[in-house]
């Protein structure tokens, strides 16, 4: 049995209630705007290992698992050419920055905060 596996399998990998709650309000939350479609809860459910994914209650039926595949399918032809700006979340461009003497985000990478995290900086 893999290092994984037995990870997986083993009571060290928990969801928290805490956890759970942050996942609820990032994965269902429909008074958020943009809403997250259905193929990236698919998506997540698939790159879980299934005790976690369970522990997040996300479904992982045929039906999430044929949008996860056809997703990833997509995702890895548009991964390629997509700008920096788009493929990299906001918190990367910040913490980038950081890594070379910024003292604050851009306005674009605030932009990006605000729509990953839903604010513009993350301290």
């Amino acid at each position: 049995m893999s290092y994984n596996e037995q990870m997986w399998k083993s009571d060290v990998l928990t969801v928290t209630p805490t956890a759970r709650a942050i996942a609820d309000r990032i994965l269902w939350n429909r008074s958020s705007w943009p809403r997250i479609p259905k193929w990236y809860r698919a998506l997540t459910a698939l790159l879980l290992p299934p005790p976690v994914r369970e522990g997040f209650r996300l479904r992982y039926g045929s039906a999430e698992q044929k949008s996860a595949e056809h997703s990833l399918k997509w995702i890895r032809r548009l991964y390629l050419v997509l700008l920096d700006r788009i493929r990299f979340v906001g918190p990367y461009h910040e913490a980038a920055g950081r890594l070379l003497g910024r003292s604050r985000p851009s306005l674009t990478t605030q932009a990006l905060n605000r729509f990953w995290i839903g604010r513009s900086a993350l301290a």
